[in-house]
């Protein structure tokens, strides 16, 4: 059976999380109610898709 699909909300608010906020994966699965798993996949399928890119040195 394949899992669900994310809304396009909860992965906006996963992005926001990561990339304006610098949180770590478990910090941001606690607020949005998701899998820590879910939320690295997430992150993993942006980073492929190139919506990542210049974001992670503002974490720095």
């Amino acid at each position: 059976m394949p899992a669900e699909r994310l809304k396009m909300r909860r992965v906006r608010e996963i992005l926001r999380y990561r990339f304006k906020d610098c949180l770590g994966h478990k910090s941001i699965a606690v607020r949005v109610g998701a899998a820590p798993s879910t939320v690295r996949e997430t992150l993993r399928r942006a980073e492929i898709a190139g919506l990542s890119r210049g974001c992670s040195i503002a974490c720095a």
